[in-house]
């Protein structure tokens, strides 16, 4: 609970304060990038969506994505219904590697070594499935953005004037 609290205050008060003292800057930083220009077109379309896929996908840390949130026209309660929505596998993966960790140190000082190597294979299991997820998030996070800036950039260059050849 206080985990995720924190987590989501966190969040908005780095939206609030890209938006209001540090807008130009995020800004900027967005206009640099050819594909978080791509995805701040994208976010005026379908801002949630987007906004929770991002936030599944290791791609940008949560803070760079709080400010870079800031400087689109996504609004502060669509922003907090994908940060509040896109945060719970990352709190209930801190709460679940934190209650094993504890739980396997519990059993290691028993000198219990049947649960304690229980406990081993299934953290190992735990963590092997929890890669394949991040990886497959990430996977198919990564080909919906490519997806997204192909679409930008296909309808950018279908606005820009054609060169005649002389």
């Amino acid at each position: 609970g206080r985990v995720h609290g924190r987590h989501l205050l966190g969040g908005a008060l780095s939206f609030v304060l890209g938006k209001h003292v540090f807008h130009d800057c995020a800004e900027r930083f967005i206009e640099s990038h050819r594909v978080l220009h791509a995805i701040d077109h994208a976010l005026e379309h379908d801002g949630f969506r987007i906004n929770l896929l991002l936030r599944l996908s290791p791609i940008l840390p949560y803070n760079v994505l709080n400010y870079c949130m800031s400087a689109t026209d996504v609004p502060f309660d669509v922003f907090n219904l994908a940060n509040f929505v896109g945060s719970i596998p990352y709190v209930v993966l801190i709460s679940i590697v934190g209650a094993e960790i504890d739980s396997l140190s519990q059993v290691k000082s028993f000198g219990d070594s049947i649960d304690s190597t229980f406990g081993i294979v299934l953290l190992a299991v735990g963590t092997v499935v929890l890669v394949a997820a991040c990886w497959y998030i990430f996977y198919a996070t990564g080909k919906e953005i490519d997806k997204i800036v192909l679409e930008h950039e296909a309808r950018r260059s279908a606005l820009l004037p054609k060169e005649e050849d002389s």
